[in-house]
């Protein structure tokens, strides 16, 4: 995983026992092609890009293990009256989509998974 990432983090409080020989690189790719010679046993990053470089890099890798994290992503606005609502249209057309289904097929098209349910307890 990359040195100094949010994963190293996440990693590193997961191995609470340090039972896990973490190996950081300076760039991800390193640790893909490490991965795919046998040089180390897995690399970690968000399943989004993984499954890029699994399906952009013909390296022979594959998806294991359920999530051990979640990461939420947000879109800040302004805290400002302007912005009230602008901030309360978005939140109604994203609740809409989620509940129509729009979002689950938006996440399939582009990312062949369902990304938009929770994964974690």
């Amino acid at each position: 995983m990359g040195l100094g990432t949010n994963y190293e983090t996440i990693i590193r409080d997961f191995d609470k026992n340090s039972e896990i020989e973490i190996i950081t690189y300076d760039s991800g790719s390193g640790s893909y092609q490490d991965v795919a010679i046998g040089r180390v046993d897995a690399a970690m990053n968000d399943r989004l890009a993984l499954q890029s470089v699994i399906n952009e890099s013909g390296l022979p890798l594959k998806l294991a293990g359920p999530p051990i994290n979640e990461m939420q992503n947000a879109f800040p606005f302004l805290n400002n009256e302007e912005n009230k609502e602008l901030v309360a249209q978005i939140d109604s057309a994203i609740d809409s989509m989620y509940e129509d289904g729009t979002i689950k097929e938006i996440s399939m098209k582009y990312f062949d998974m369902d990304i938009t349910e929770k994964v974690l307890n």
